[in-house]
């Protein structure tokens, strides 16, 4: 291997090979259920329903919300994807690697660019798949393709955010990398499901990133680039912490 971005390759490949072939298969099949769904749940409270939710029909609205919750099954994997720096360092993998002119910033950056690319991929095909599903069974191909990939990718900059908490972690705290990323997410999603039921505000369920990137409300661009930042931020700050602490 040349570089260790080879090696990264070589260790997120098959990952991402087989999330993307689930991604795949379960995209189109939730575009053509959308269109089912459009056909048999006609009612006028179904209907009233989809245009509280902002969109054109009860089809549409089960659409969002699946893409929206598969979105955060995709930020699972790109957890992992970047948790995969803490298993190679902890079971050693990562000591060879760095006693070559590799260095630390180049080593973890390789995992972290798949962490996030990957999981634009996945998104991508998820949207792409869902809009090809839609767009065949309504014959508005054109249309509906970039409306529901849109609507799809609405949900990366959340994911990125998460991919940002975990390098943060590894960076400056590692020894609870992997517990405090995996508690961030299950109290987001805790928050979510409070908000849900009314238990819990509106200011506090803001504090997770999915708040801003909910299918049931119209999402902007400034909520989608503050995201963005947050992530890159809490990636530098992993990465220079991880630049001046010890290798375990």
């Amino acid at each position: 291997l040349r570089s260790p971005l080879d090696l990264a390759w070589r260790l997120h490949r098959g990952s991402l090979i087989a999330w993307a072939a689930g991604a795949a298969v379960f995209g189109f099949l939730l575009g053509t259920v959308g269109v089912s769904l459009s056909a048999f749940v006609d009612a006028p409270q179904f209907q009233a329903w989809a245009a509280q939710m902002g969109v054109r029909n009860p089809g549409d609205a089960f659409l969002f919300l699946m893409m929206y919750i598969l979105g955060q099954v995709i930020s699972v994997y790109a957890i992992a994807a970047t948790l995969r720096l803490r298993s190679e360092e902890v079971e050693g993998r990562a000591d060879p690697v760095l006693a070559t002119p590799a260095s630390r910033l180049s080593w973890a950056s390789s995992h972290l660019c798949f962490a996030a690319i990957n999981s634009t991929i996945l998104l991508l095909i998820l949207g792409l798949t869902i809009g090809l599903g839609y767009g065949s069974m309504t014959g508005d191909l054109a249309g509906d393709l970039p409306r529901l990939l849109a609507r799809t990718m609405v949900t990366l900059p959340a994911i990125w955010v998460m991919v940002g908490i975990a390098t943060a972690l590894y960076g400056l705290l590692p020894r609870f990398a992997v517990s405090g990323t995996w508690a961030a997410l299950v109290l987001f999603l805790a928050l979510e499901l409070g908000w849900e039921l009314q238990q819990v505000s509106q200011a506090l369920f803001n504090l997770s990133p999915f708040a801003h990137v909910h299918w049931a409300i119209q999402v902007t661009l400034a909520p989608l680039i503050w995201l963005t930042t947050l992530a890159a931020l809490l990636i530098a700050a992993g990465l220079a912490g991880f630049r001046r602490r010890d290798i375990a």
